[in-house]
């Protein structure tokens, strides 16, 4: 799941796979913006079948905050 999630985030954002360790911060350090980040959501949400409540979303910092909200929904 995590390698899944973390090919959605290569393929949205055009960032190196070794840019994303689990501790990764997603606007400080990769610079994700609010669109960028919508379009990883709507990815994920695609992907894994779920809806991703826009009121979580200040709670998702890093990447492992990602990986654990999508096995919390899955």
């Amino acid at each position: 799941m995590e390698e899944t999630i973390r090919q959605i985030f290569v393929d949205e954002l055009g960032c190196e796979v070794a840019a994303l360790p689990p501790e990764c911060r997603l606007r400080e350090d990769l610079g994700v913006s609010s669109l960028e980040m919508l379009g990883v959501v709507l990815a994920l949400e695609d992907q894994f079948s779920i809806t991703i409540d826009e009121a979580d979303l200040p709670g998702i910092a890093t990447f492992q905050d990602v990986v654990a909200y999508i096995r919390a929904h899955t």
